[in-house]
């Protein structure tokens, strides 16, 4: 069935805070090409990337697609706006066929007020952060070599 570790994010939950999570879960299927959503559009929900992968791009004023990043499956579709509460900065389309889980955002805030439950996903939250700086660090010694 569905599994929810397999996301970073949630990689430190217990199996009761993970079976919560799949009580709010709703899924939806994808065909290829298919838009998740735009560029500005209002946020309510946390996706979960099932199966497959999409492609984020922002639209210039031309209409010419700027490529900003691809998610595989199993992700977290546009974490950072999510927890940040703002629109989404780019336009997220399949690259192929997929399932996304979406859970309102509400109810995640409702996990979240359990501190066990906000402790781990602040745990998985500083896990991504050391290996963006460790990323960062690399491509910095890199380039400056």
């Amino acid at each position: 069935m569905l599994e929810l570790k397999k996301i970073p994010l949630f990689s430190n939950l217990n199996t009761t805070q993970l079976n919560e999570l799949k009580k709010q879960l709703h899924m939806k299927k994808y065909i290829k090409d298919s838009i998740v959503f735009y560029e500005g559009d209002k946020n309510e929900y946390l996706h979960l990337l099932l199966k497959g992968s999409v492609k984020m791009y922002k639209t210039d004023p031309k209409g010419s697609r700027i490529h900003i990043h691809d998610f595989h499956a199993p992700d977290i579709i546009a974490l950072f706006a999510t927890l940040k509460d703002i629109p989404f900065p780019a336009t997220c389309e399949l690259t192929s066929d997929g399932l996304i889980g979406i859970i309102p955002l509400k109810k995640l805030y409702e996990c979240m007020r359990d501190v066990e439950f906000s402790q781990a996903v602040t745990k998985s939250l500083a896990n991504k952060m050391e290996l963006l700086a460790n990323l960062l660090q690399r491509e910095t010694v890199s380039s400056s070599e």
